[in-house]
């Protein structure tokens, strides 16, 4: 189950990625990825029903660790599509309602949270197997609205504790841009050549993810560039597909301007 989980979850992720770099726009990019989540979660619940458990260790693990993560995903795409519709012209206000129920949420499962956060195992025979029907009728959570062969009495409640984390970040991020209207320039620097170059510099770096420990989207580069170099990219996937369709050109000119003139530089420097 492991094996098959770990691709379905890569898989996704790569589905997501490619989501993103069609828009930046939660209320566009949010409903094709919820359809994605919920066609993995299906294929992993499939798999579940023709799967038999090794040990109570084997199904603790899966319920407490790997389908909390699928489920997680779900939670934070459907959650940032409501935010996003149901905003008004006070956007910071919005967020900071929606940061307030997180926080709330946080606190009253803070047991539960410290549980997890401590590593603690003596009760997930209670919160992570199926079988523990009498336990799971004695919490709040959504038993009769979930499928008995699929849940457990928390793994749902690990989920929504992952999404939350991220919805916080998110959340904070947008009260960050909000905090005094429009984010005013950052730099003094102006692009000045061509647009189509710096798309192809954006998705060079993309490839090559050098920042975060790999952990950062087309999109979080493309935002940098505007404000680092005073320019709006706009529809950027468009012309990169633009730039791939043109047979007759150099896919990266620009890139091998670059690295033609650095080598000039270095051999200058040499020379002295």
């Amino acid at each position: 189950m492991k094996p098959f989980a770990k691709t379905l979850f890569a898989e996704l992720n790569q589905q997501l990625q490619s989501i993103h770099t069609e828009s930046n726009k939660p209320k566009q990019y949010c409903k094709p990825a919820i359809k994605a989540i919920i066609e993995a979660l299906q294929k992993l619940k499939n798999a579940t029903k023709e799967y038999e458990f090794k040990s109570p260790e084997d199904e603790i693990e899966f319920f407490k660790t790997i389908k909390p993560k699928f489920t997680a995903k779900l939670i934070y795409y459907n959650k940032i599509y409501h935010i996003e519709t149901g905003k008004t012209r006070v956007a910071k206000k919005h967020y900071q309602k929606e940061l307030k129920k997180l926080n709330k949420f946080h606190h009253q499962n803070r047991e539960f949270c410290q549980y997890l956060k401590t590593q603690n195992t003596c009760l997930d025979h209670l919160y992570f197997l199926r079988d523990s029907f009498e336990f799971r009728l004695t919490v709040k959570n959504n038993y009769l609205h979930t499928d008995d062969n699929f849940s457990t009495a928390f793994d749902e409640k690990v989920a929504q504790l992952k999404a939350n984390k991220a919805l916080k970040k998110y959340l904070t991020a947008k009260l960050k841009k909000n905090k005094k209207g429009q984010p005013k320039k950052q730099s003094n620097l102006q692009w000045t050549a061509p647009k189509v170059a710096l798309i192809e510099l954006l998705y060079a770096l993309h490839a090559t993810q050098p920042f975060n420990n790999g952990n950062t989207s087309l999109h979080e580069i493309a935002q940098t560039f505007e404000t680092l170099f005073n320019i709006k990219l706009g529809q950027y996937h468009r012309s990169f597909y633009e730039l791939c369709a043109r047979k007759t050109i150099e896919p990266t000119h620009f890139l091998n301007t670059l690295k033609e003139n650095l080598t000039t530089r270095i051999h200058e420097v040499d020379q002295k």
